[in-house]
């Protein structure tokens, strides 16, 4: 049976794509598939899937007697929707451990290596002679689908012939690392296990060679080659942080020396990777602090130096003396090339987006960033060039091959989901998940609402969940970077953050208007207690400044709040914490601040309701520890241990109850992309 589109209809915004099938109930062996709650039932037992992954399996269906390419999944299931094959290869990836859970046969859906998937079982539709009567009427449709499918085809030829990234590594496999060798096409990888993780070399074709097994990993981990090639360091923490680094040859595949260049239980590190034969670098921070810094570390004895005097260092690579890194600092990414011979920066790249890896290529004077838009890549003299290198979630290990040809990342998304502790219950329960992204969960100051972002109708808008349903509050046609929630004290606006701009919700007449355009690095802070006013800060160097502005006819007023260091609003007050003094003030606009804290070092503010704020301490065994301050009575205490609540707490109600966003356990696979 040929695919086919009857048409779209639009609700609560929500383009969905419609067939004739998609809501007819059809059997894969001993698989019931009911396509409209999108439910696999197999021996009673139901399994919730995803929207989209429920219609890429009616396609497959609807076309088992052939191979499907991702391109025509794309086409088919993603139009008008800026996508990259990862979308489509997740869907499957999904449906394949769903079929795997109920049953050993793992050949449901076959993949076709450079050509596509193809259902392997043939589905028996349950109301198959109705569906006859229609076939005429289908016929013709089908006719114009595949005209406008032509048109659609030549319209967007071009963008089709872009090159995109590869996954290389099997769907069952998860990696967490990958370097790549700088004289050979070969990787390096450390891949997770059943128990621990494992360090291995190959390439895409033969068996890896297993070099080392890590027992286990709390936190972050490292691979990376030497100039040369002949030394792998790895870098785990299990309690300590580990580096090792391996003589190889590879000729012989043998391991003729292991280095054990270091032991710290005093340190939190990021990342590291060699700085030439006899040194590495890494990127570490004092476990009661979160400022990173980079250090050289001598692989023969062991001696430690500060490299650069750079601080909340983010990622770090070296070559020929010049350091090349990121950091991340109230909002604000910056990239920077340092010499570290003559101490001096060469250039300086400040962004709004988000900059989470860099690595210097191979045989070019140049270094390649990725950011949350894509891939940049940053001269000695300055210019800066966009790189095609589309993908979703979350780029990591980022490494260029021996001819700069080929640029290889481990690619992972994360679905983050919103649940739900009750004040007086011990469990949480999921509200707000089972489609996407699902983020930045806010609640109303009354509690009957939740205010969150989610890409479930494809790119990110702004939902509002209450009595149990959700509907979608925004309805942009371009992508954005939404966040940054927070509710009016009357309920009636949420202003959240777009790109660089902030927006305000209205509840009430269900639409959005500008209010702070034209400035980076701002934030929302709240609303005044009549509503009438609404305060932000502005990050930009090298003061931070906080600001009021009248909603009605947008003049704006600069508070004279000094040392800044971080900053909530409680029922129209303000209270932020100073950075000189270590105090909590409570902010007053004749310019007697009060001081109603002392001994706030290390403060952290998570949030805020009508009687507490709330924050964490980073310090050393109580970092994750949520603490609440009596904003009438001034008593501290503990608001929530680390082991009582999940994921990421994201706000607090007036009763107490409290939102986490948890996520999905990810794959890891390695892709690669060509960038010449």
């Amino acid at each position: 049976m040929s695919a086919l589109i009857l048409g779209r209809e639009s609700t609560d915004g929500i383009e969905r794509m419609t067939s004739s099938s998609e809501e007819q109930a059809f059997k894969l062996n001993g698989f019931l598939i009911i396509p409209s709650n999108d439910e696999v039932i197999y021996n009673n037992t139901v399994e919730k899937i995803e929207p989209k992954v429920m219609q890429v399996l009616v396609y497959l269906a609807e076309n088992s007697d052939r191979i499907i390419a991702t391109e025509e999944l794309l086409e088919k299931l993603w139009a008008n929707t800026v996508v990259t094959p990862i979308s489509a290869q997740r869907c499957i990836s999904i449906l394949r451990s769903v079929f795997k859970k109920c049953t050993e046969d793992k050949n449901y859906i076959s993949t076709f290596s450079k050509k596509g998937y193809q259902l392997r079982v043939k589905p028996v539709y349950l109301a198959k002679e109705e569906k006859k009567k229609r076939i005429i009427q289908i016929s013709c449709i089908v006719t114009i689908g595949l005209v406008l499918c032509a048109l659609f085809y030549l319209l967007s030829s071009q963008s089709l012939s872009q090159p995109v990234p590869e996954i290389i590594t099997p769907a069952d496999q998860s990696d967490y690392y990958v370097s790549a060798h700088p004289k050979r096409d070969i990787n390096a990888y450390i891949e997770k296990k059943e128990i621990g993780y494992e360090l291995s070399i190959g390439d895409r074709e033969s068996e890896r060679w297993v070099i080392f097994n890590i027992p286990k990993s709390y936190g972050a981990m490292a691979v990376d080659w030497s100039p040369s090639g002949d030394q792998l360091l790895v870098m785990w923490y299990y309690p300590e942080t580990y580096i090792n680094v391996f003589d190889i040859n590879l000729d012989d595949k043998t391991v003729s020396h292991v280095n054990e260049v270091l032991v710290d239980a005093d340190h939190r590190y990021v990342d590291a990777s060699f700085a030439d034969e006899s040194n590495v670098i890494g990127i570490r921070t004092p476990r009661d602090d979160y400022n990173h810094k980079v250090i050289n570390i001598s692989i023969d004895d062991g001696i430690i130096s500060s490299l650069s005097p750079h601080e909340y260092v983010k990622s770090a690579k070296i070559k020929n003396g010049i350091l090349a890194l990121t950091q991340r600092d109230m909002g604000q990414s910056h990239v920077r090339l340092y010499d570290t011979r003559k101490k001096q920066n060469i250039h300086t790249i400040t962004t709004a987006d988000l900059v989470n890896n860099i690595t210097w290529m191979r045989h070019q004077n140049s270094v390649i960033y990725m950011t949350n838009h894509g891939a940049k890549k940053l001269s000695l003299d300055g210019n800066v060039t966009a790189i095609f290198y589309p993908y979703q979630g979350q780029i990591d290990s980022l490494s260029s091959s021996f001819d700069d040809q080929t640029l290889y990342a481990v690619n992972y998304q994360e679905l983050p989901e919103v649940w739900e502790q009750k004040h007086s219950s011990c469990c949480s329960e999921k509200i707000i998940g089972g489609a996407g992204r699902n983020t930045s969960a806010q609640y109303s100051h009354d509690g009957q609402a939740i205010a969150f972002i989610s890409d479930r109708s494809g790119i990110p808008q702004l939902w509002i969940h209450q009595h149990g349903q959700s509907r979608q509050a925004t309805h942009y046609n371009t992508e954005y970077d939404l966040g940054e929630i927070v509710w009016s004290n009357d309920d009636e606006w949420i202003s959240y953050k777009k790109n660089n701009d902030i927006y305000t919700y209205s509840v009430i007449m269900k639409n959005s208007k500008s209010l702070v355009t034209d400035e980076l690095y701002v934030r929302p802070i709240g609303f005044s207690e009549d509503n009438r006013e609404f305060f932000y800060i502005n990050h930009n160097k090298p003061k931070h400044k906080v600001w009021k502005i009248n909603i009605k006819d947008s003049t704006k007023t600069n508070l004279d709040i000094k040392n800044i260091t971080d900053i909530t609003a409680s029922n129209g007050r303000l209270y932020y914490t100073d950075k000189y003094h270590r105090t909590l003030n409570l902010y007053h606009e004749n310019g007697t601040d009060l001081e109603i804290s002392k001994e706030v070092e290390n403060f952290r503010i998570l949030g805020s309701n009508a009687t507490h704020i709330f924050y964490f301490i980073q310090e050393r065994g109580i970092r994750n520890v949520i603490w609440q301050y009596n904003i009438i009575s001034g008593e501290r205490s503990i608001f929530k241990e680390r082991n009582s609540y999940r994921g990421k707490v994201t706000s607090i109600s007036n009763t107490f109850d409290t939102l986490y966003e948890d996520s999905l356990p990810e794959k890891r696979h390695v892709q690669m992309q060509q960038i010449k």
